[in-house]
């Protein structure tokens, strides 16, 4: 009898383990739906293939199934079923670890049955439960492994990859199940599996930062590519401001002498000739291109003139305040490109739903340090300021709030850089405090 209660207590828990890790390590929330059909499917398998010799015979066509389901009711279905199988695994070695623990228990003259058992499985689920959402925590945020879904054959290679792993894995618990589970045996499985996971964390750690460097590359290409047109348009402007310089005098000089003479008539007519032409001409010119001119940071000008004409195309009012030129931020170009590009991408985003739309963009240089603001107007909506830049926190919805929390890690590792967020209604500022290079 305490047989069966020990075979009940394992499958219930087995069941719980794989509901959890696969519930947990998708990307995106599980409908009800999904859940209930994944928790019937372990429910019929645990049933047919708890009486295979050995038992882990039945674990394949679990995972072909869990794997179907996820596919069918989760959007992204390569990545979530390689998160679900990076989950199993890593649940897999912590199951093997209770095991190992377990028997030296039982050599050691303790309880294996009733109560004991209970508390044992219960502490292994708790703890599936926190491995997996600290996994997909990392997975999602730290390694933005949604990035994935730009690279399908990557997607694929890694799929594979990892349903190698899980093909060790499952093999190297058929081998303990036939060899017999000794103590030695489960702690060298244990040690394996360790090692598969290691590896498989280094793959997956150094292919997304090399996507993560590929991207901000594809990035600055792009900004290059679409200021050209850009640059051509405001090279033919300043020629227009130029020359404007050289004959305002000149235009101002005619003024002077119908002033002089009390020629009002005379005056109005050359007004009307002369300088409402120029007058109507100089409205035309975009005087923020001359403010661009000043900006010496590679790609920083191509993102800002790309950034103003998208925010243009939403009929916001764009402000730039640059009143000296910009050469020597202590900051390396792309972590800048990738700060200010989240920064102008969610005021763009802000600002387009604001009954007032205006985002102003301004750097000033204050001693040895940068100071610059991005300002924009935005719908107003509750906003958490302990949780900005947290990940997973948006006021936009669900499965957003990774801009910010990016720009949070990049920071890390620039202590000359000094970010604050704040909300002036109608306002939302973010400022950045940047030192100078040496030399600059």
């Amino acid at each position: 009898m305490g047989e069966i209660i020990n075979i009940i207590i394992n499958s219930i828990t087995s069941i719980l383990a794989i509901y959890i890790l696969t519930i947990n390590m998708v990307l995106q929330r599980m409908k009800g739906t999904g859940k209930a059909v994944l928790l019937l499917f372990l429910a019929l398998t645990e049933f047919l293939f708890e009486w295979l010799e050995p038992a882990q015979l039945g674990t394949i066509p679990m995972l072909i199934g869990v794997s179907a389901i996820v596919a069918l009711y989760c959007r992204q279905k390569l990545l979530n079923i390689i998160c679900v199988l990076f989950g199993y695994i890593s649940a897999g070695t912590l199951g093997s670890g209770f095991q190992w623990g377990f028997n030296v228990w039982l050599q050691n003259g303790g309880e294996g049955e009733g109560g004991f058992l209970v508390v044992l499985n219960l502490l292994y689920l708790v703890i599936v439960y926190g491995l997996t959402k600290g996994m997909h925590h990392v997975l999602k945020y730290r390694f933005q492994i949604e990035r994935l879904n730009k690279t399908g054959h990557v997607s694929w290679i890694l799929l594979i990859q990892m349903s190698g792993c899980t093909a060790i894995y499952i093999l190297n618990v058929l081998a303990g199940e036939v060899l017999g589970r000794e103590s030695k045996l489960i702690l060298y499985n244990i040690v394996l599996l360790l090692i598969y996971l290691v590896i498989t964390y280094i793959v997956f750690w150094l292919l997304l930062e090399t996507l993560n460097r590929m991207s901000r590359m594809q990035k600055l290409i792009e900004y290059y590519g679409q200021s050209e047109q850009y640059e051509r348009e405001n090279i033919s402007k300043l020629e227009e401001l130029r020359q404007f310089r050289h004959n305002y005098l000149n235009i101002f000089r005619g003024m002077e002498g119908y002033v002089k003479t009390k020629d009002w008539e005379g005056l109005e007519a050359y007004y009307g000739r002369i300088v409402e032409p120029i007058r109507r001409e100089v409205e035309q010119i975009d005087f923020r291109i001359v403010q661009l001119e000043r900006i010496k940071v590679p790609g920083l000008k191509s993102l800002l003139s790309v950034k103003i004409r998208e925010a243009m195309e939403q009929n916001i009012e764009v402000i730039l305040g640059i009143s000296e030129e910009i050469s020597d931020l202590d900051i390396e170009p792309y972590a800048l490109l990738s700060i200010m590009g989240v920064f102008l991408d969610n005021a763009v985003e802000a600002a387009k739903d604001a009954e007032f739309r205006e985002i102003l963009i301004s750097a000033a240089r204050k001693e040895d340090r940068w100071h610059i603001l991005i300002r924009n107007t935005f719908r107003p909506v509750e906003l958490d300021m302990r949780r900005i830049g947290e990940a997973g926190y948006s006021t936009k919805g669900k499965n957003r709030g990774i801009g910010l929390y990016s720009v949070k890690r990049i920071l890390k590792k620039y202590r000359n850089v000094v970010h604050t967020t704040s909300v002036e209604a109608p306002y939302f500022i973010q400022r950045l405090e940047i030192g100078r290079r040496a030399g600059g």
